[in-house]
């Protein structure tokens, strides 16, 4: 309770906790050029790396934690063009941050464009089911659904969307 603490160490620490739940309601909504963003799957990873504490914007280190699915030279020019597009910048002790911690597809963004993105990461995740990685859960689930019921699962996936995003 920060106006409420006589400690300065704990509304310190009150206020921190205000402003990461701030910065993680905070979405961009990308416009023009920065619509590349969705280009390649490599960006959206990069992005979610950089929204960790531990991120270092190192091209090698990059391409390693990727398990070289890209190359330094890919990772180089992923934080180039985010840093570019105002995605990315250098905060108070000069590392590379997200401006916001979600990014938000404008509803006029291309279709064409998310579809590319989105075949680009069924087939990351094609690869992913021929790895034997004991640290994953496997889980499937099949309904059926009538095509009047479609509109209300869509509601309802927007609705978890943004209550993950919450």
């Amino acid at each position: 309770h920060l106006n409420q603490s006589n400690d300065s160490c704990d509304r310190r620490s009150h206020l921190e906790r205000l402003l990461q739940l701030q910065k993680k309601k905070a979405a961009l909504s990308l416009r023009g050029p920065q619509l590349d963003f969705f280009a390649h799957w490599r960006h959206v990873v990069i992005f979610e790396m950089a929204c960790q504490e531990s991120f270092a914007a190192d091209p090698d280190l990059i391409s390693r934690r990727l398990k070289g699915r890209i190359s330094p030279q890919e990772a180089a020019q992923s934080l180039d063009f985010m840093m570019s597009a105002g995605i990315l910048i250098k905060n108070g002790q000069g590392r590379l941050a997200p401006v916001a911690t979600q990014i938000a597809s404008p509803e006029d963004t291309s279709d064409l464009q998310m579809r590319k993105l989105h075949h680009s990461l069924l087939e990351l995740g094609m690869e992913a089911l021929q790895t034997d990685d004991s640290a994953s859960e496997w889980r499937g689930l099949t309904v059926g659904l009538m095509r009047d019921q479609v509109p209300l699962l869509k509601t309802k996936l927007r609705e978890f969307q943004k209550e993950l995003n919450a």
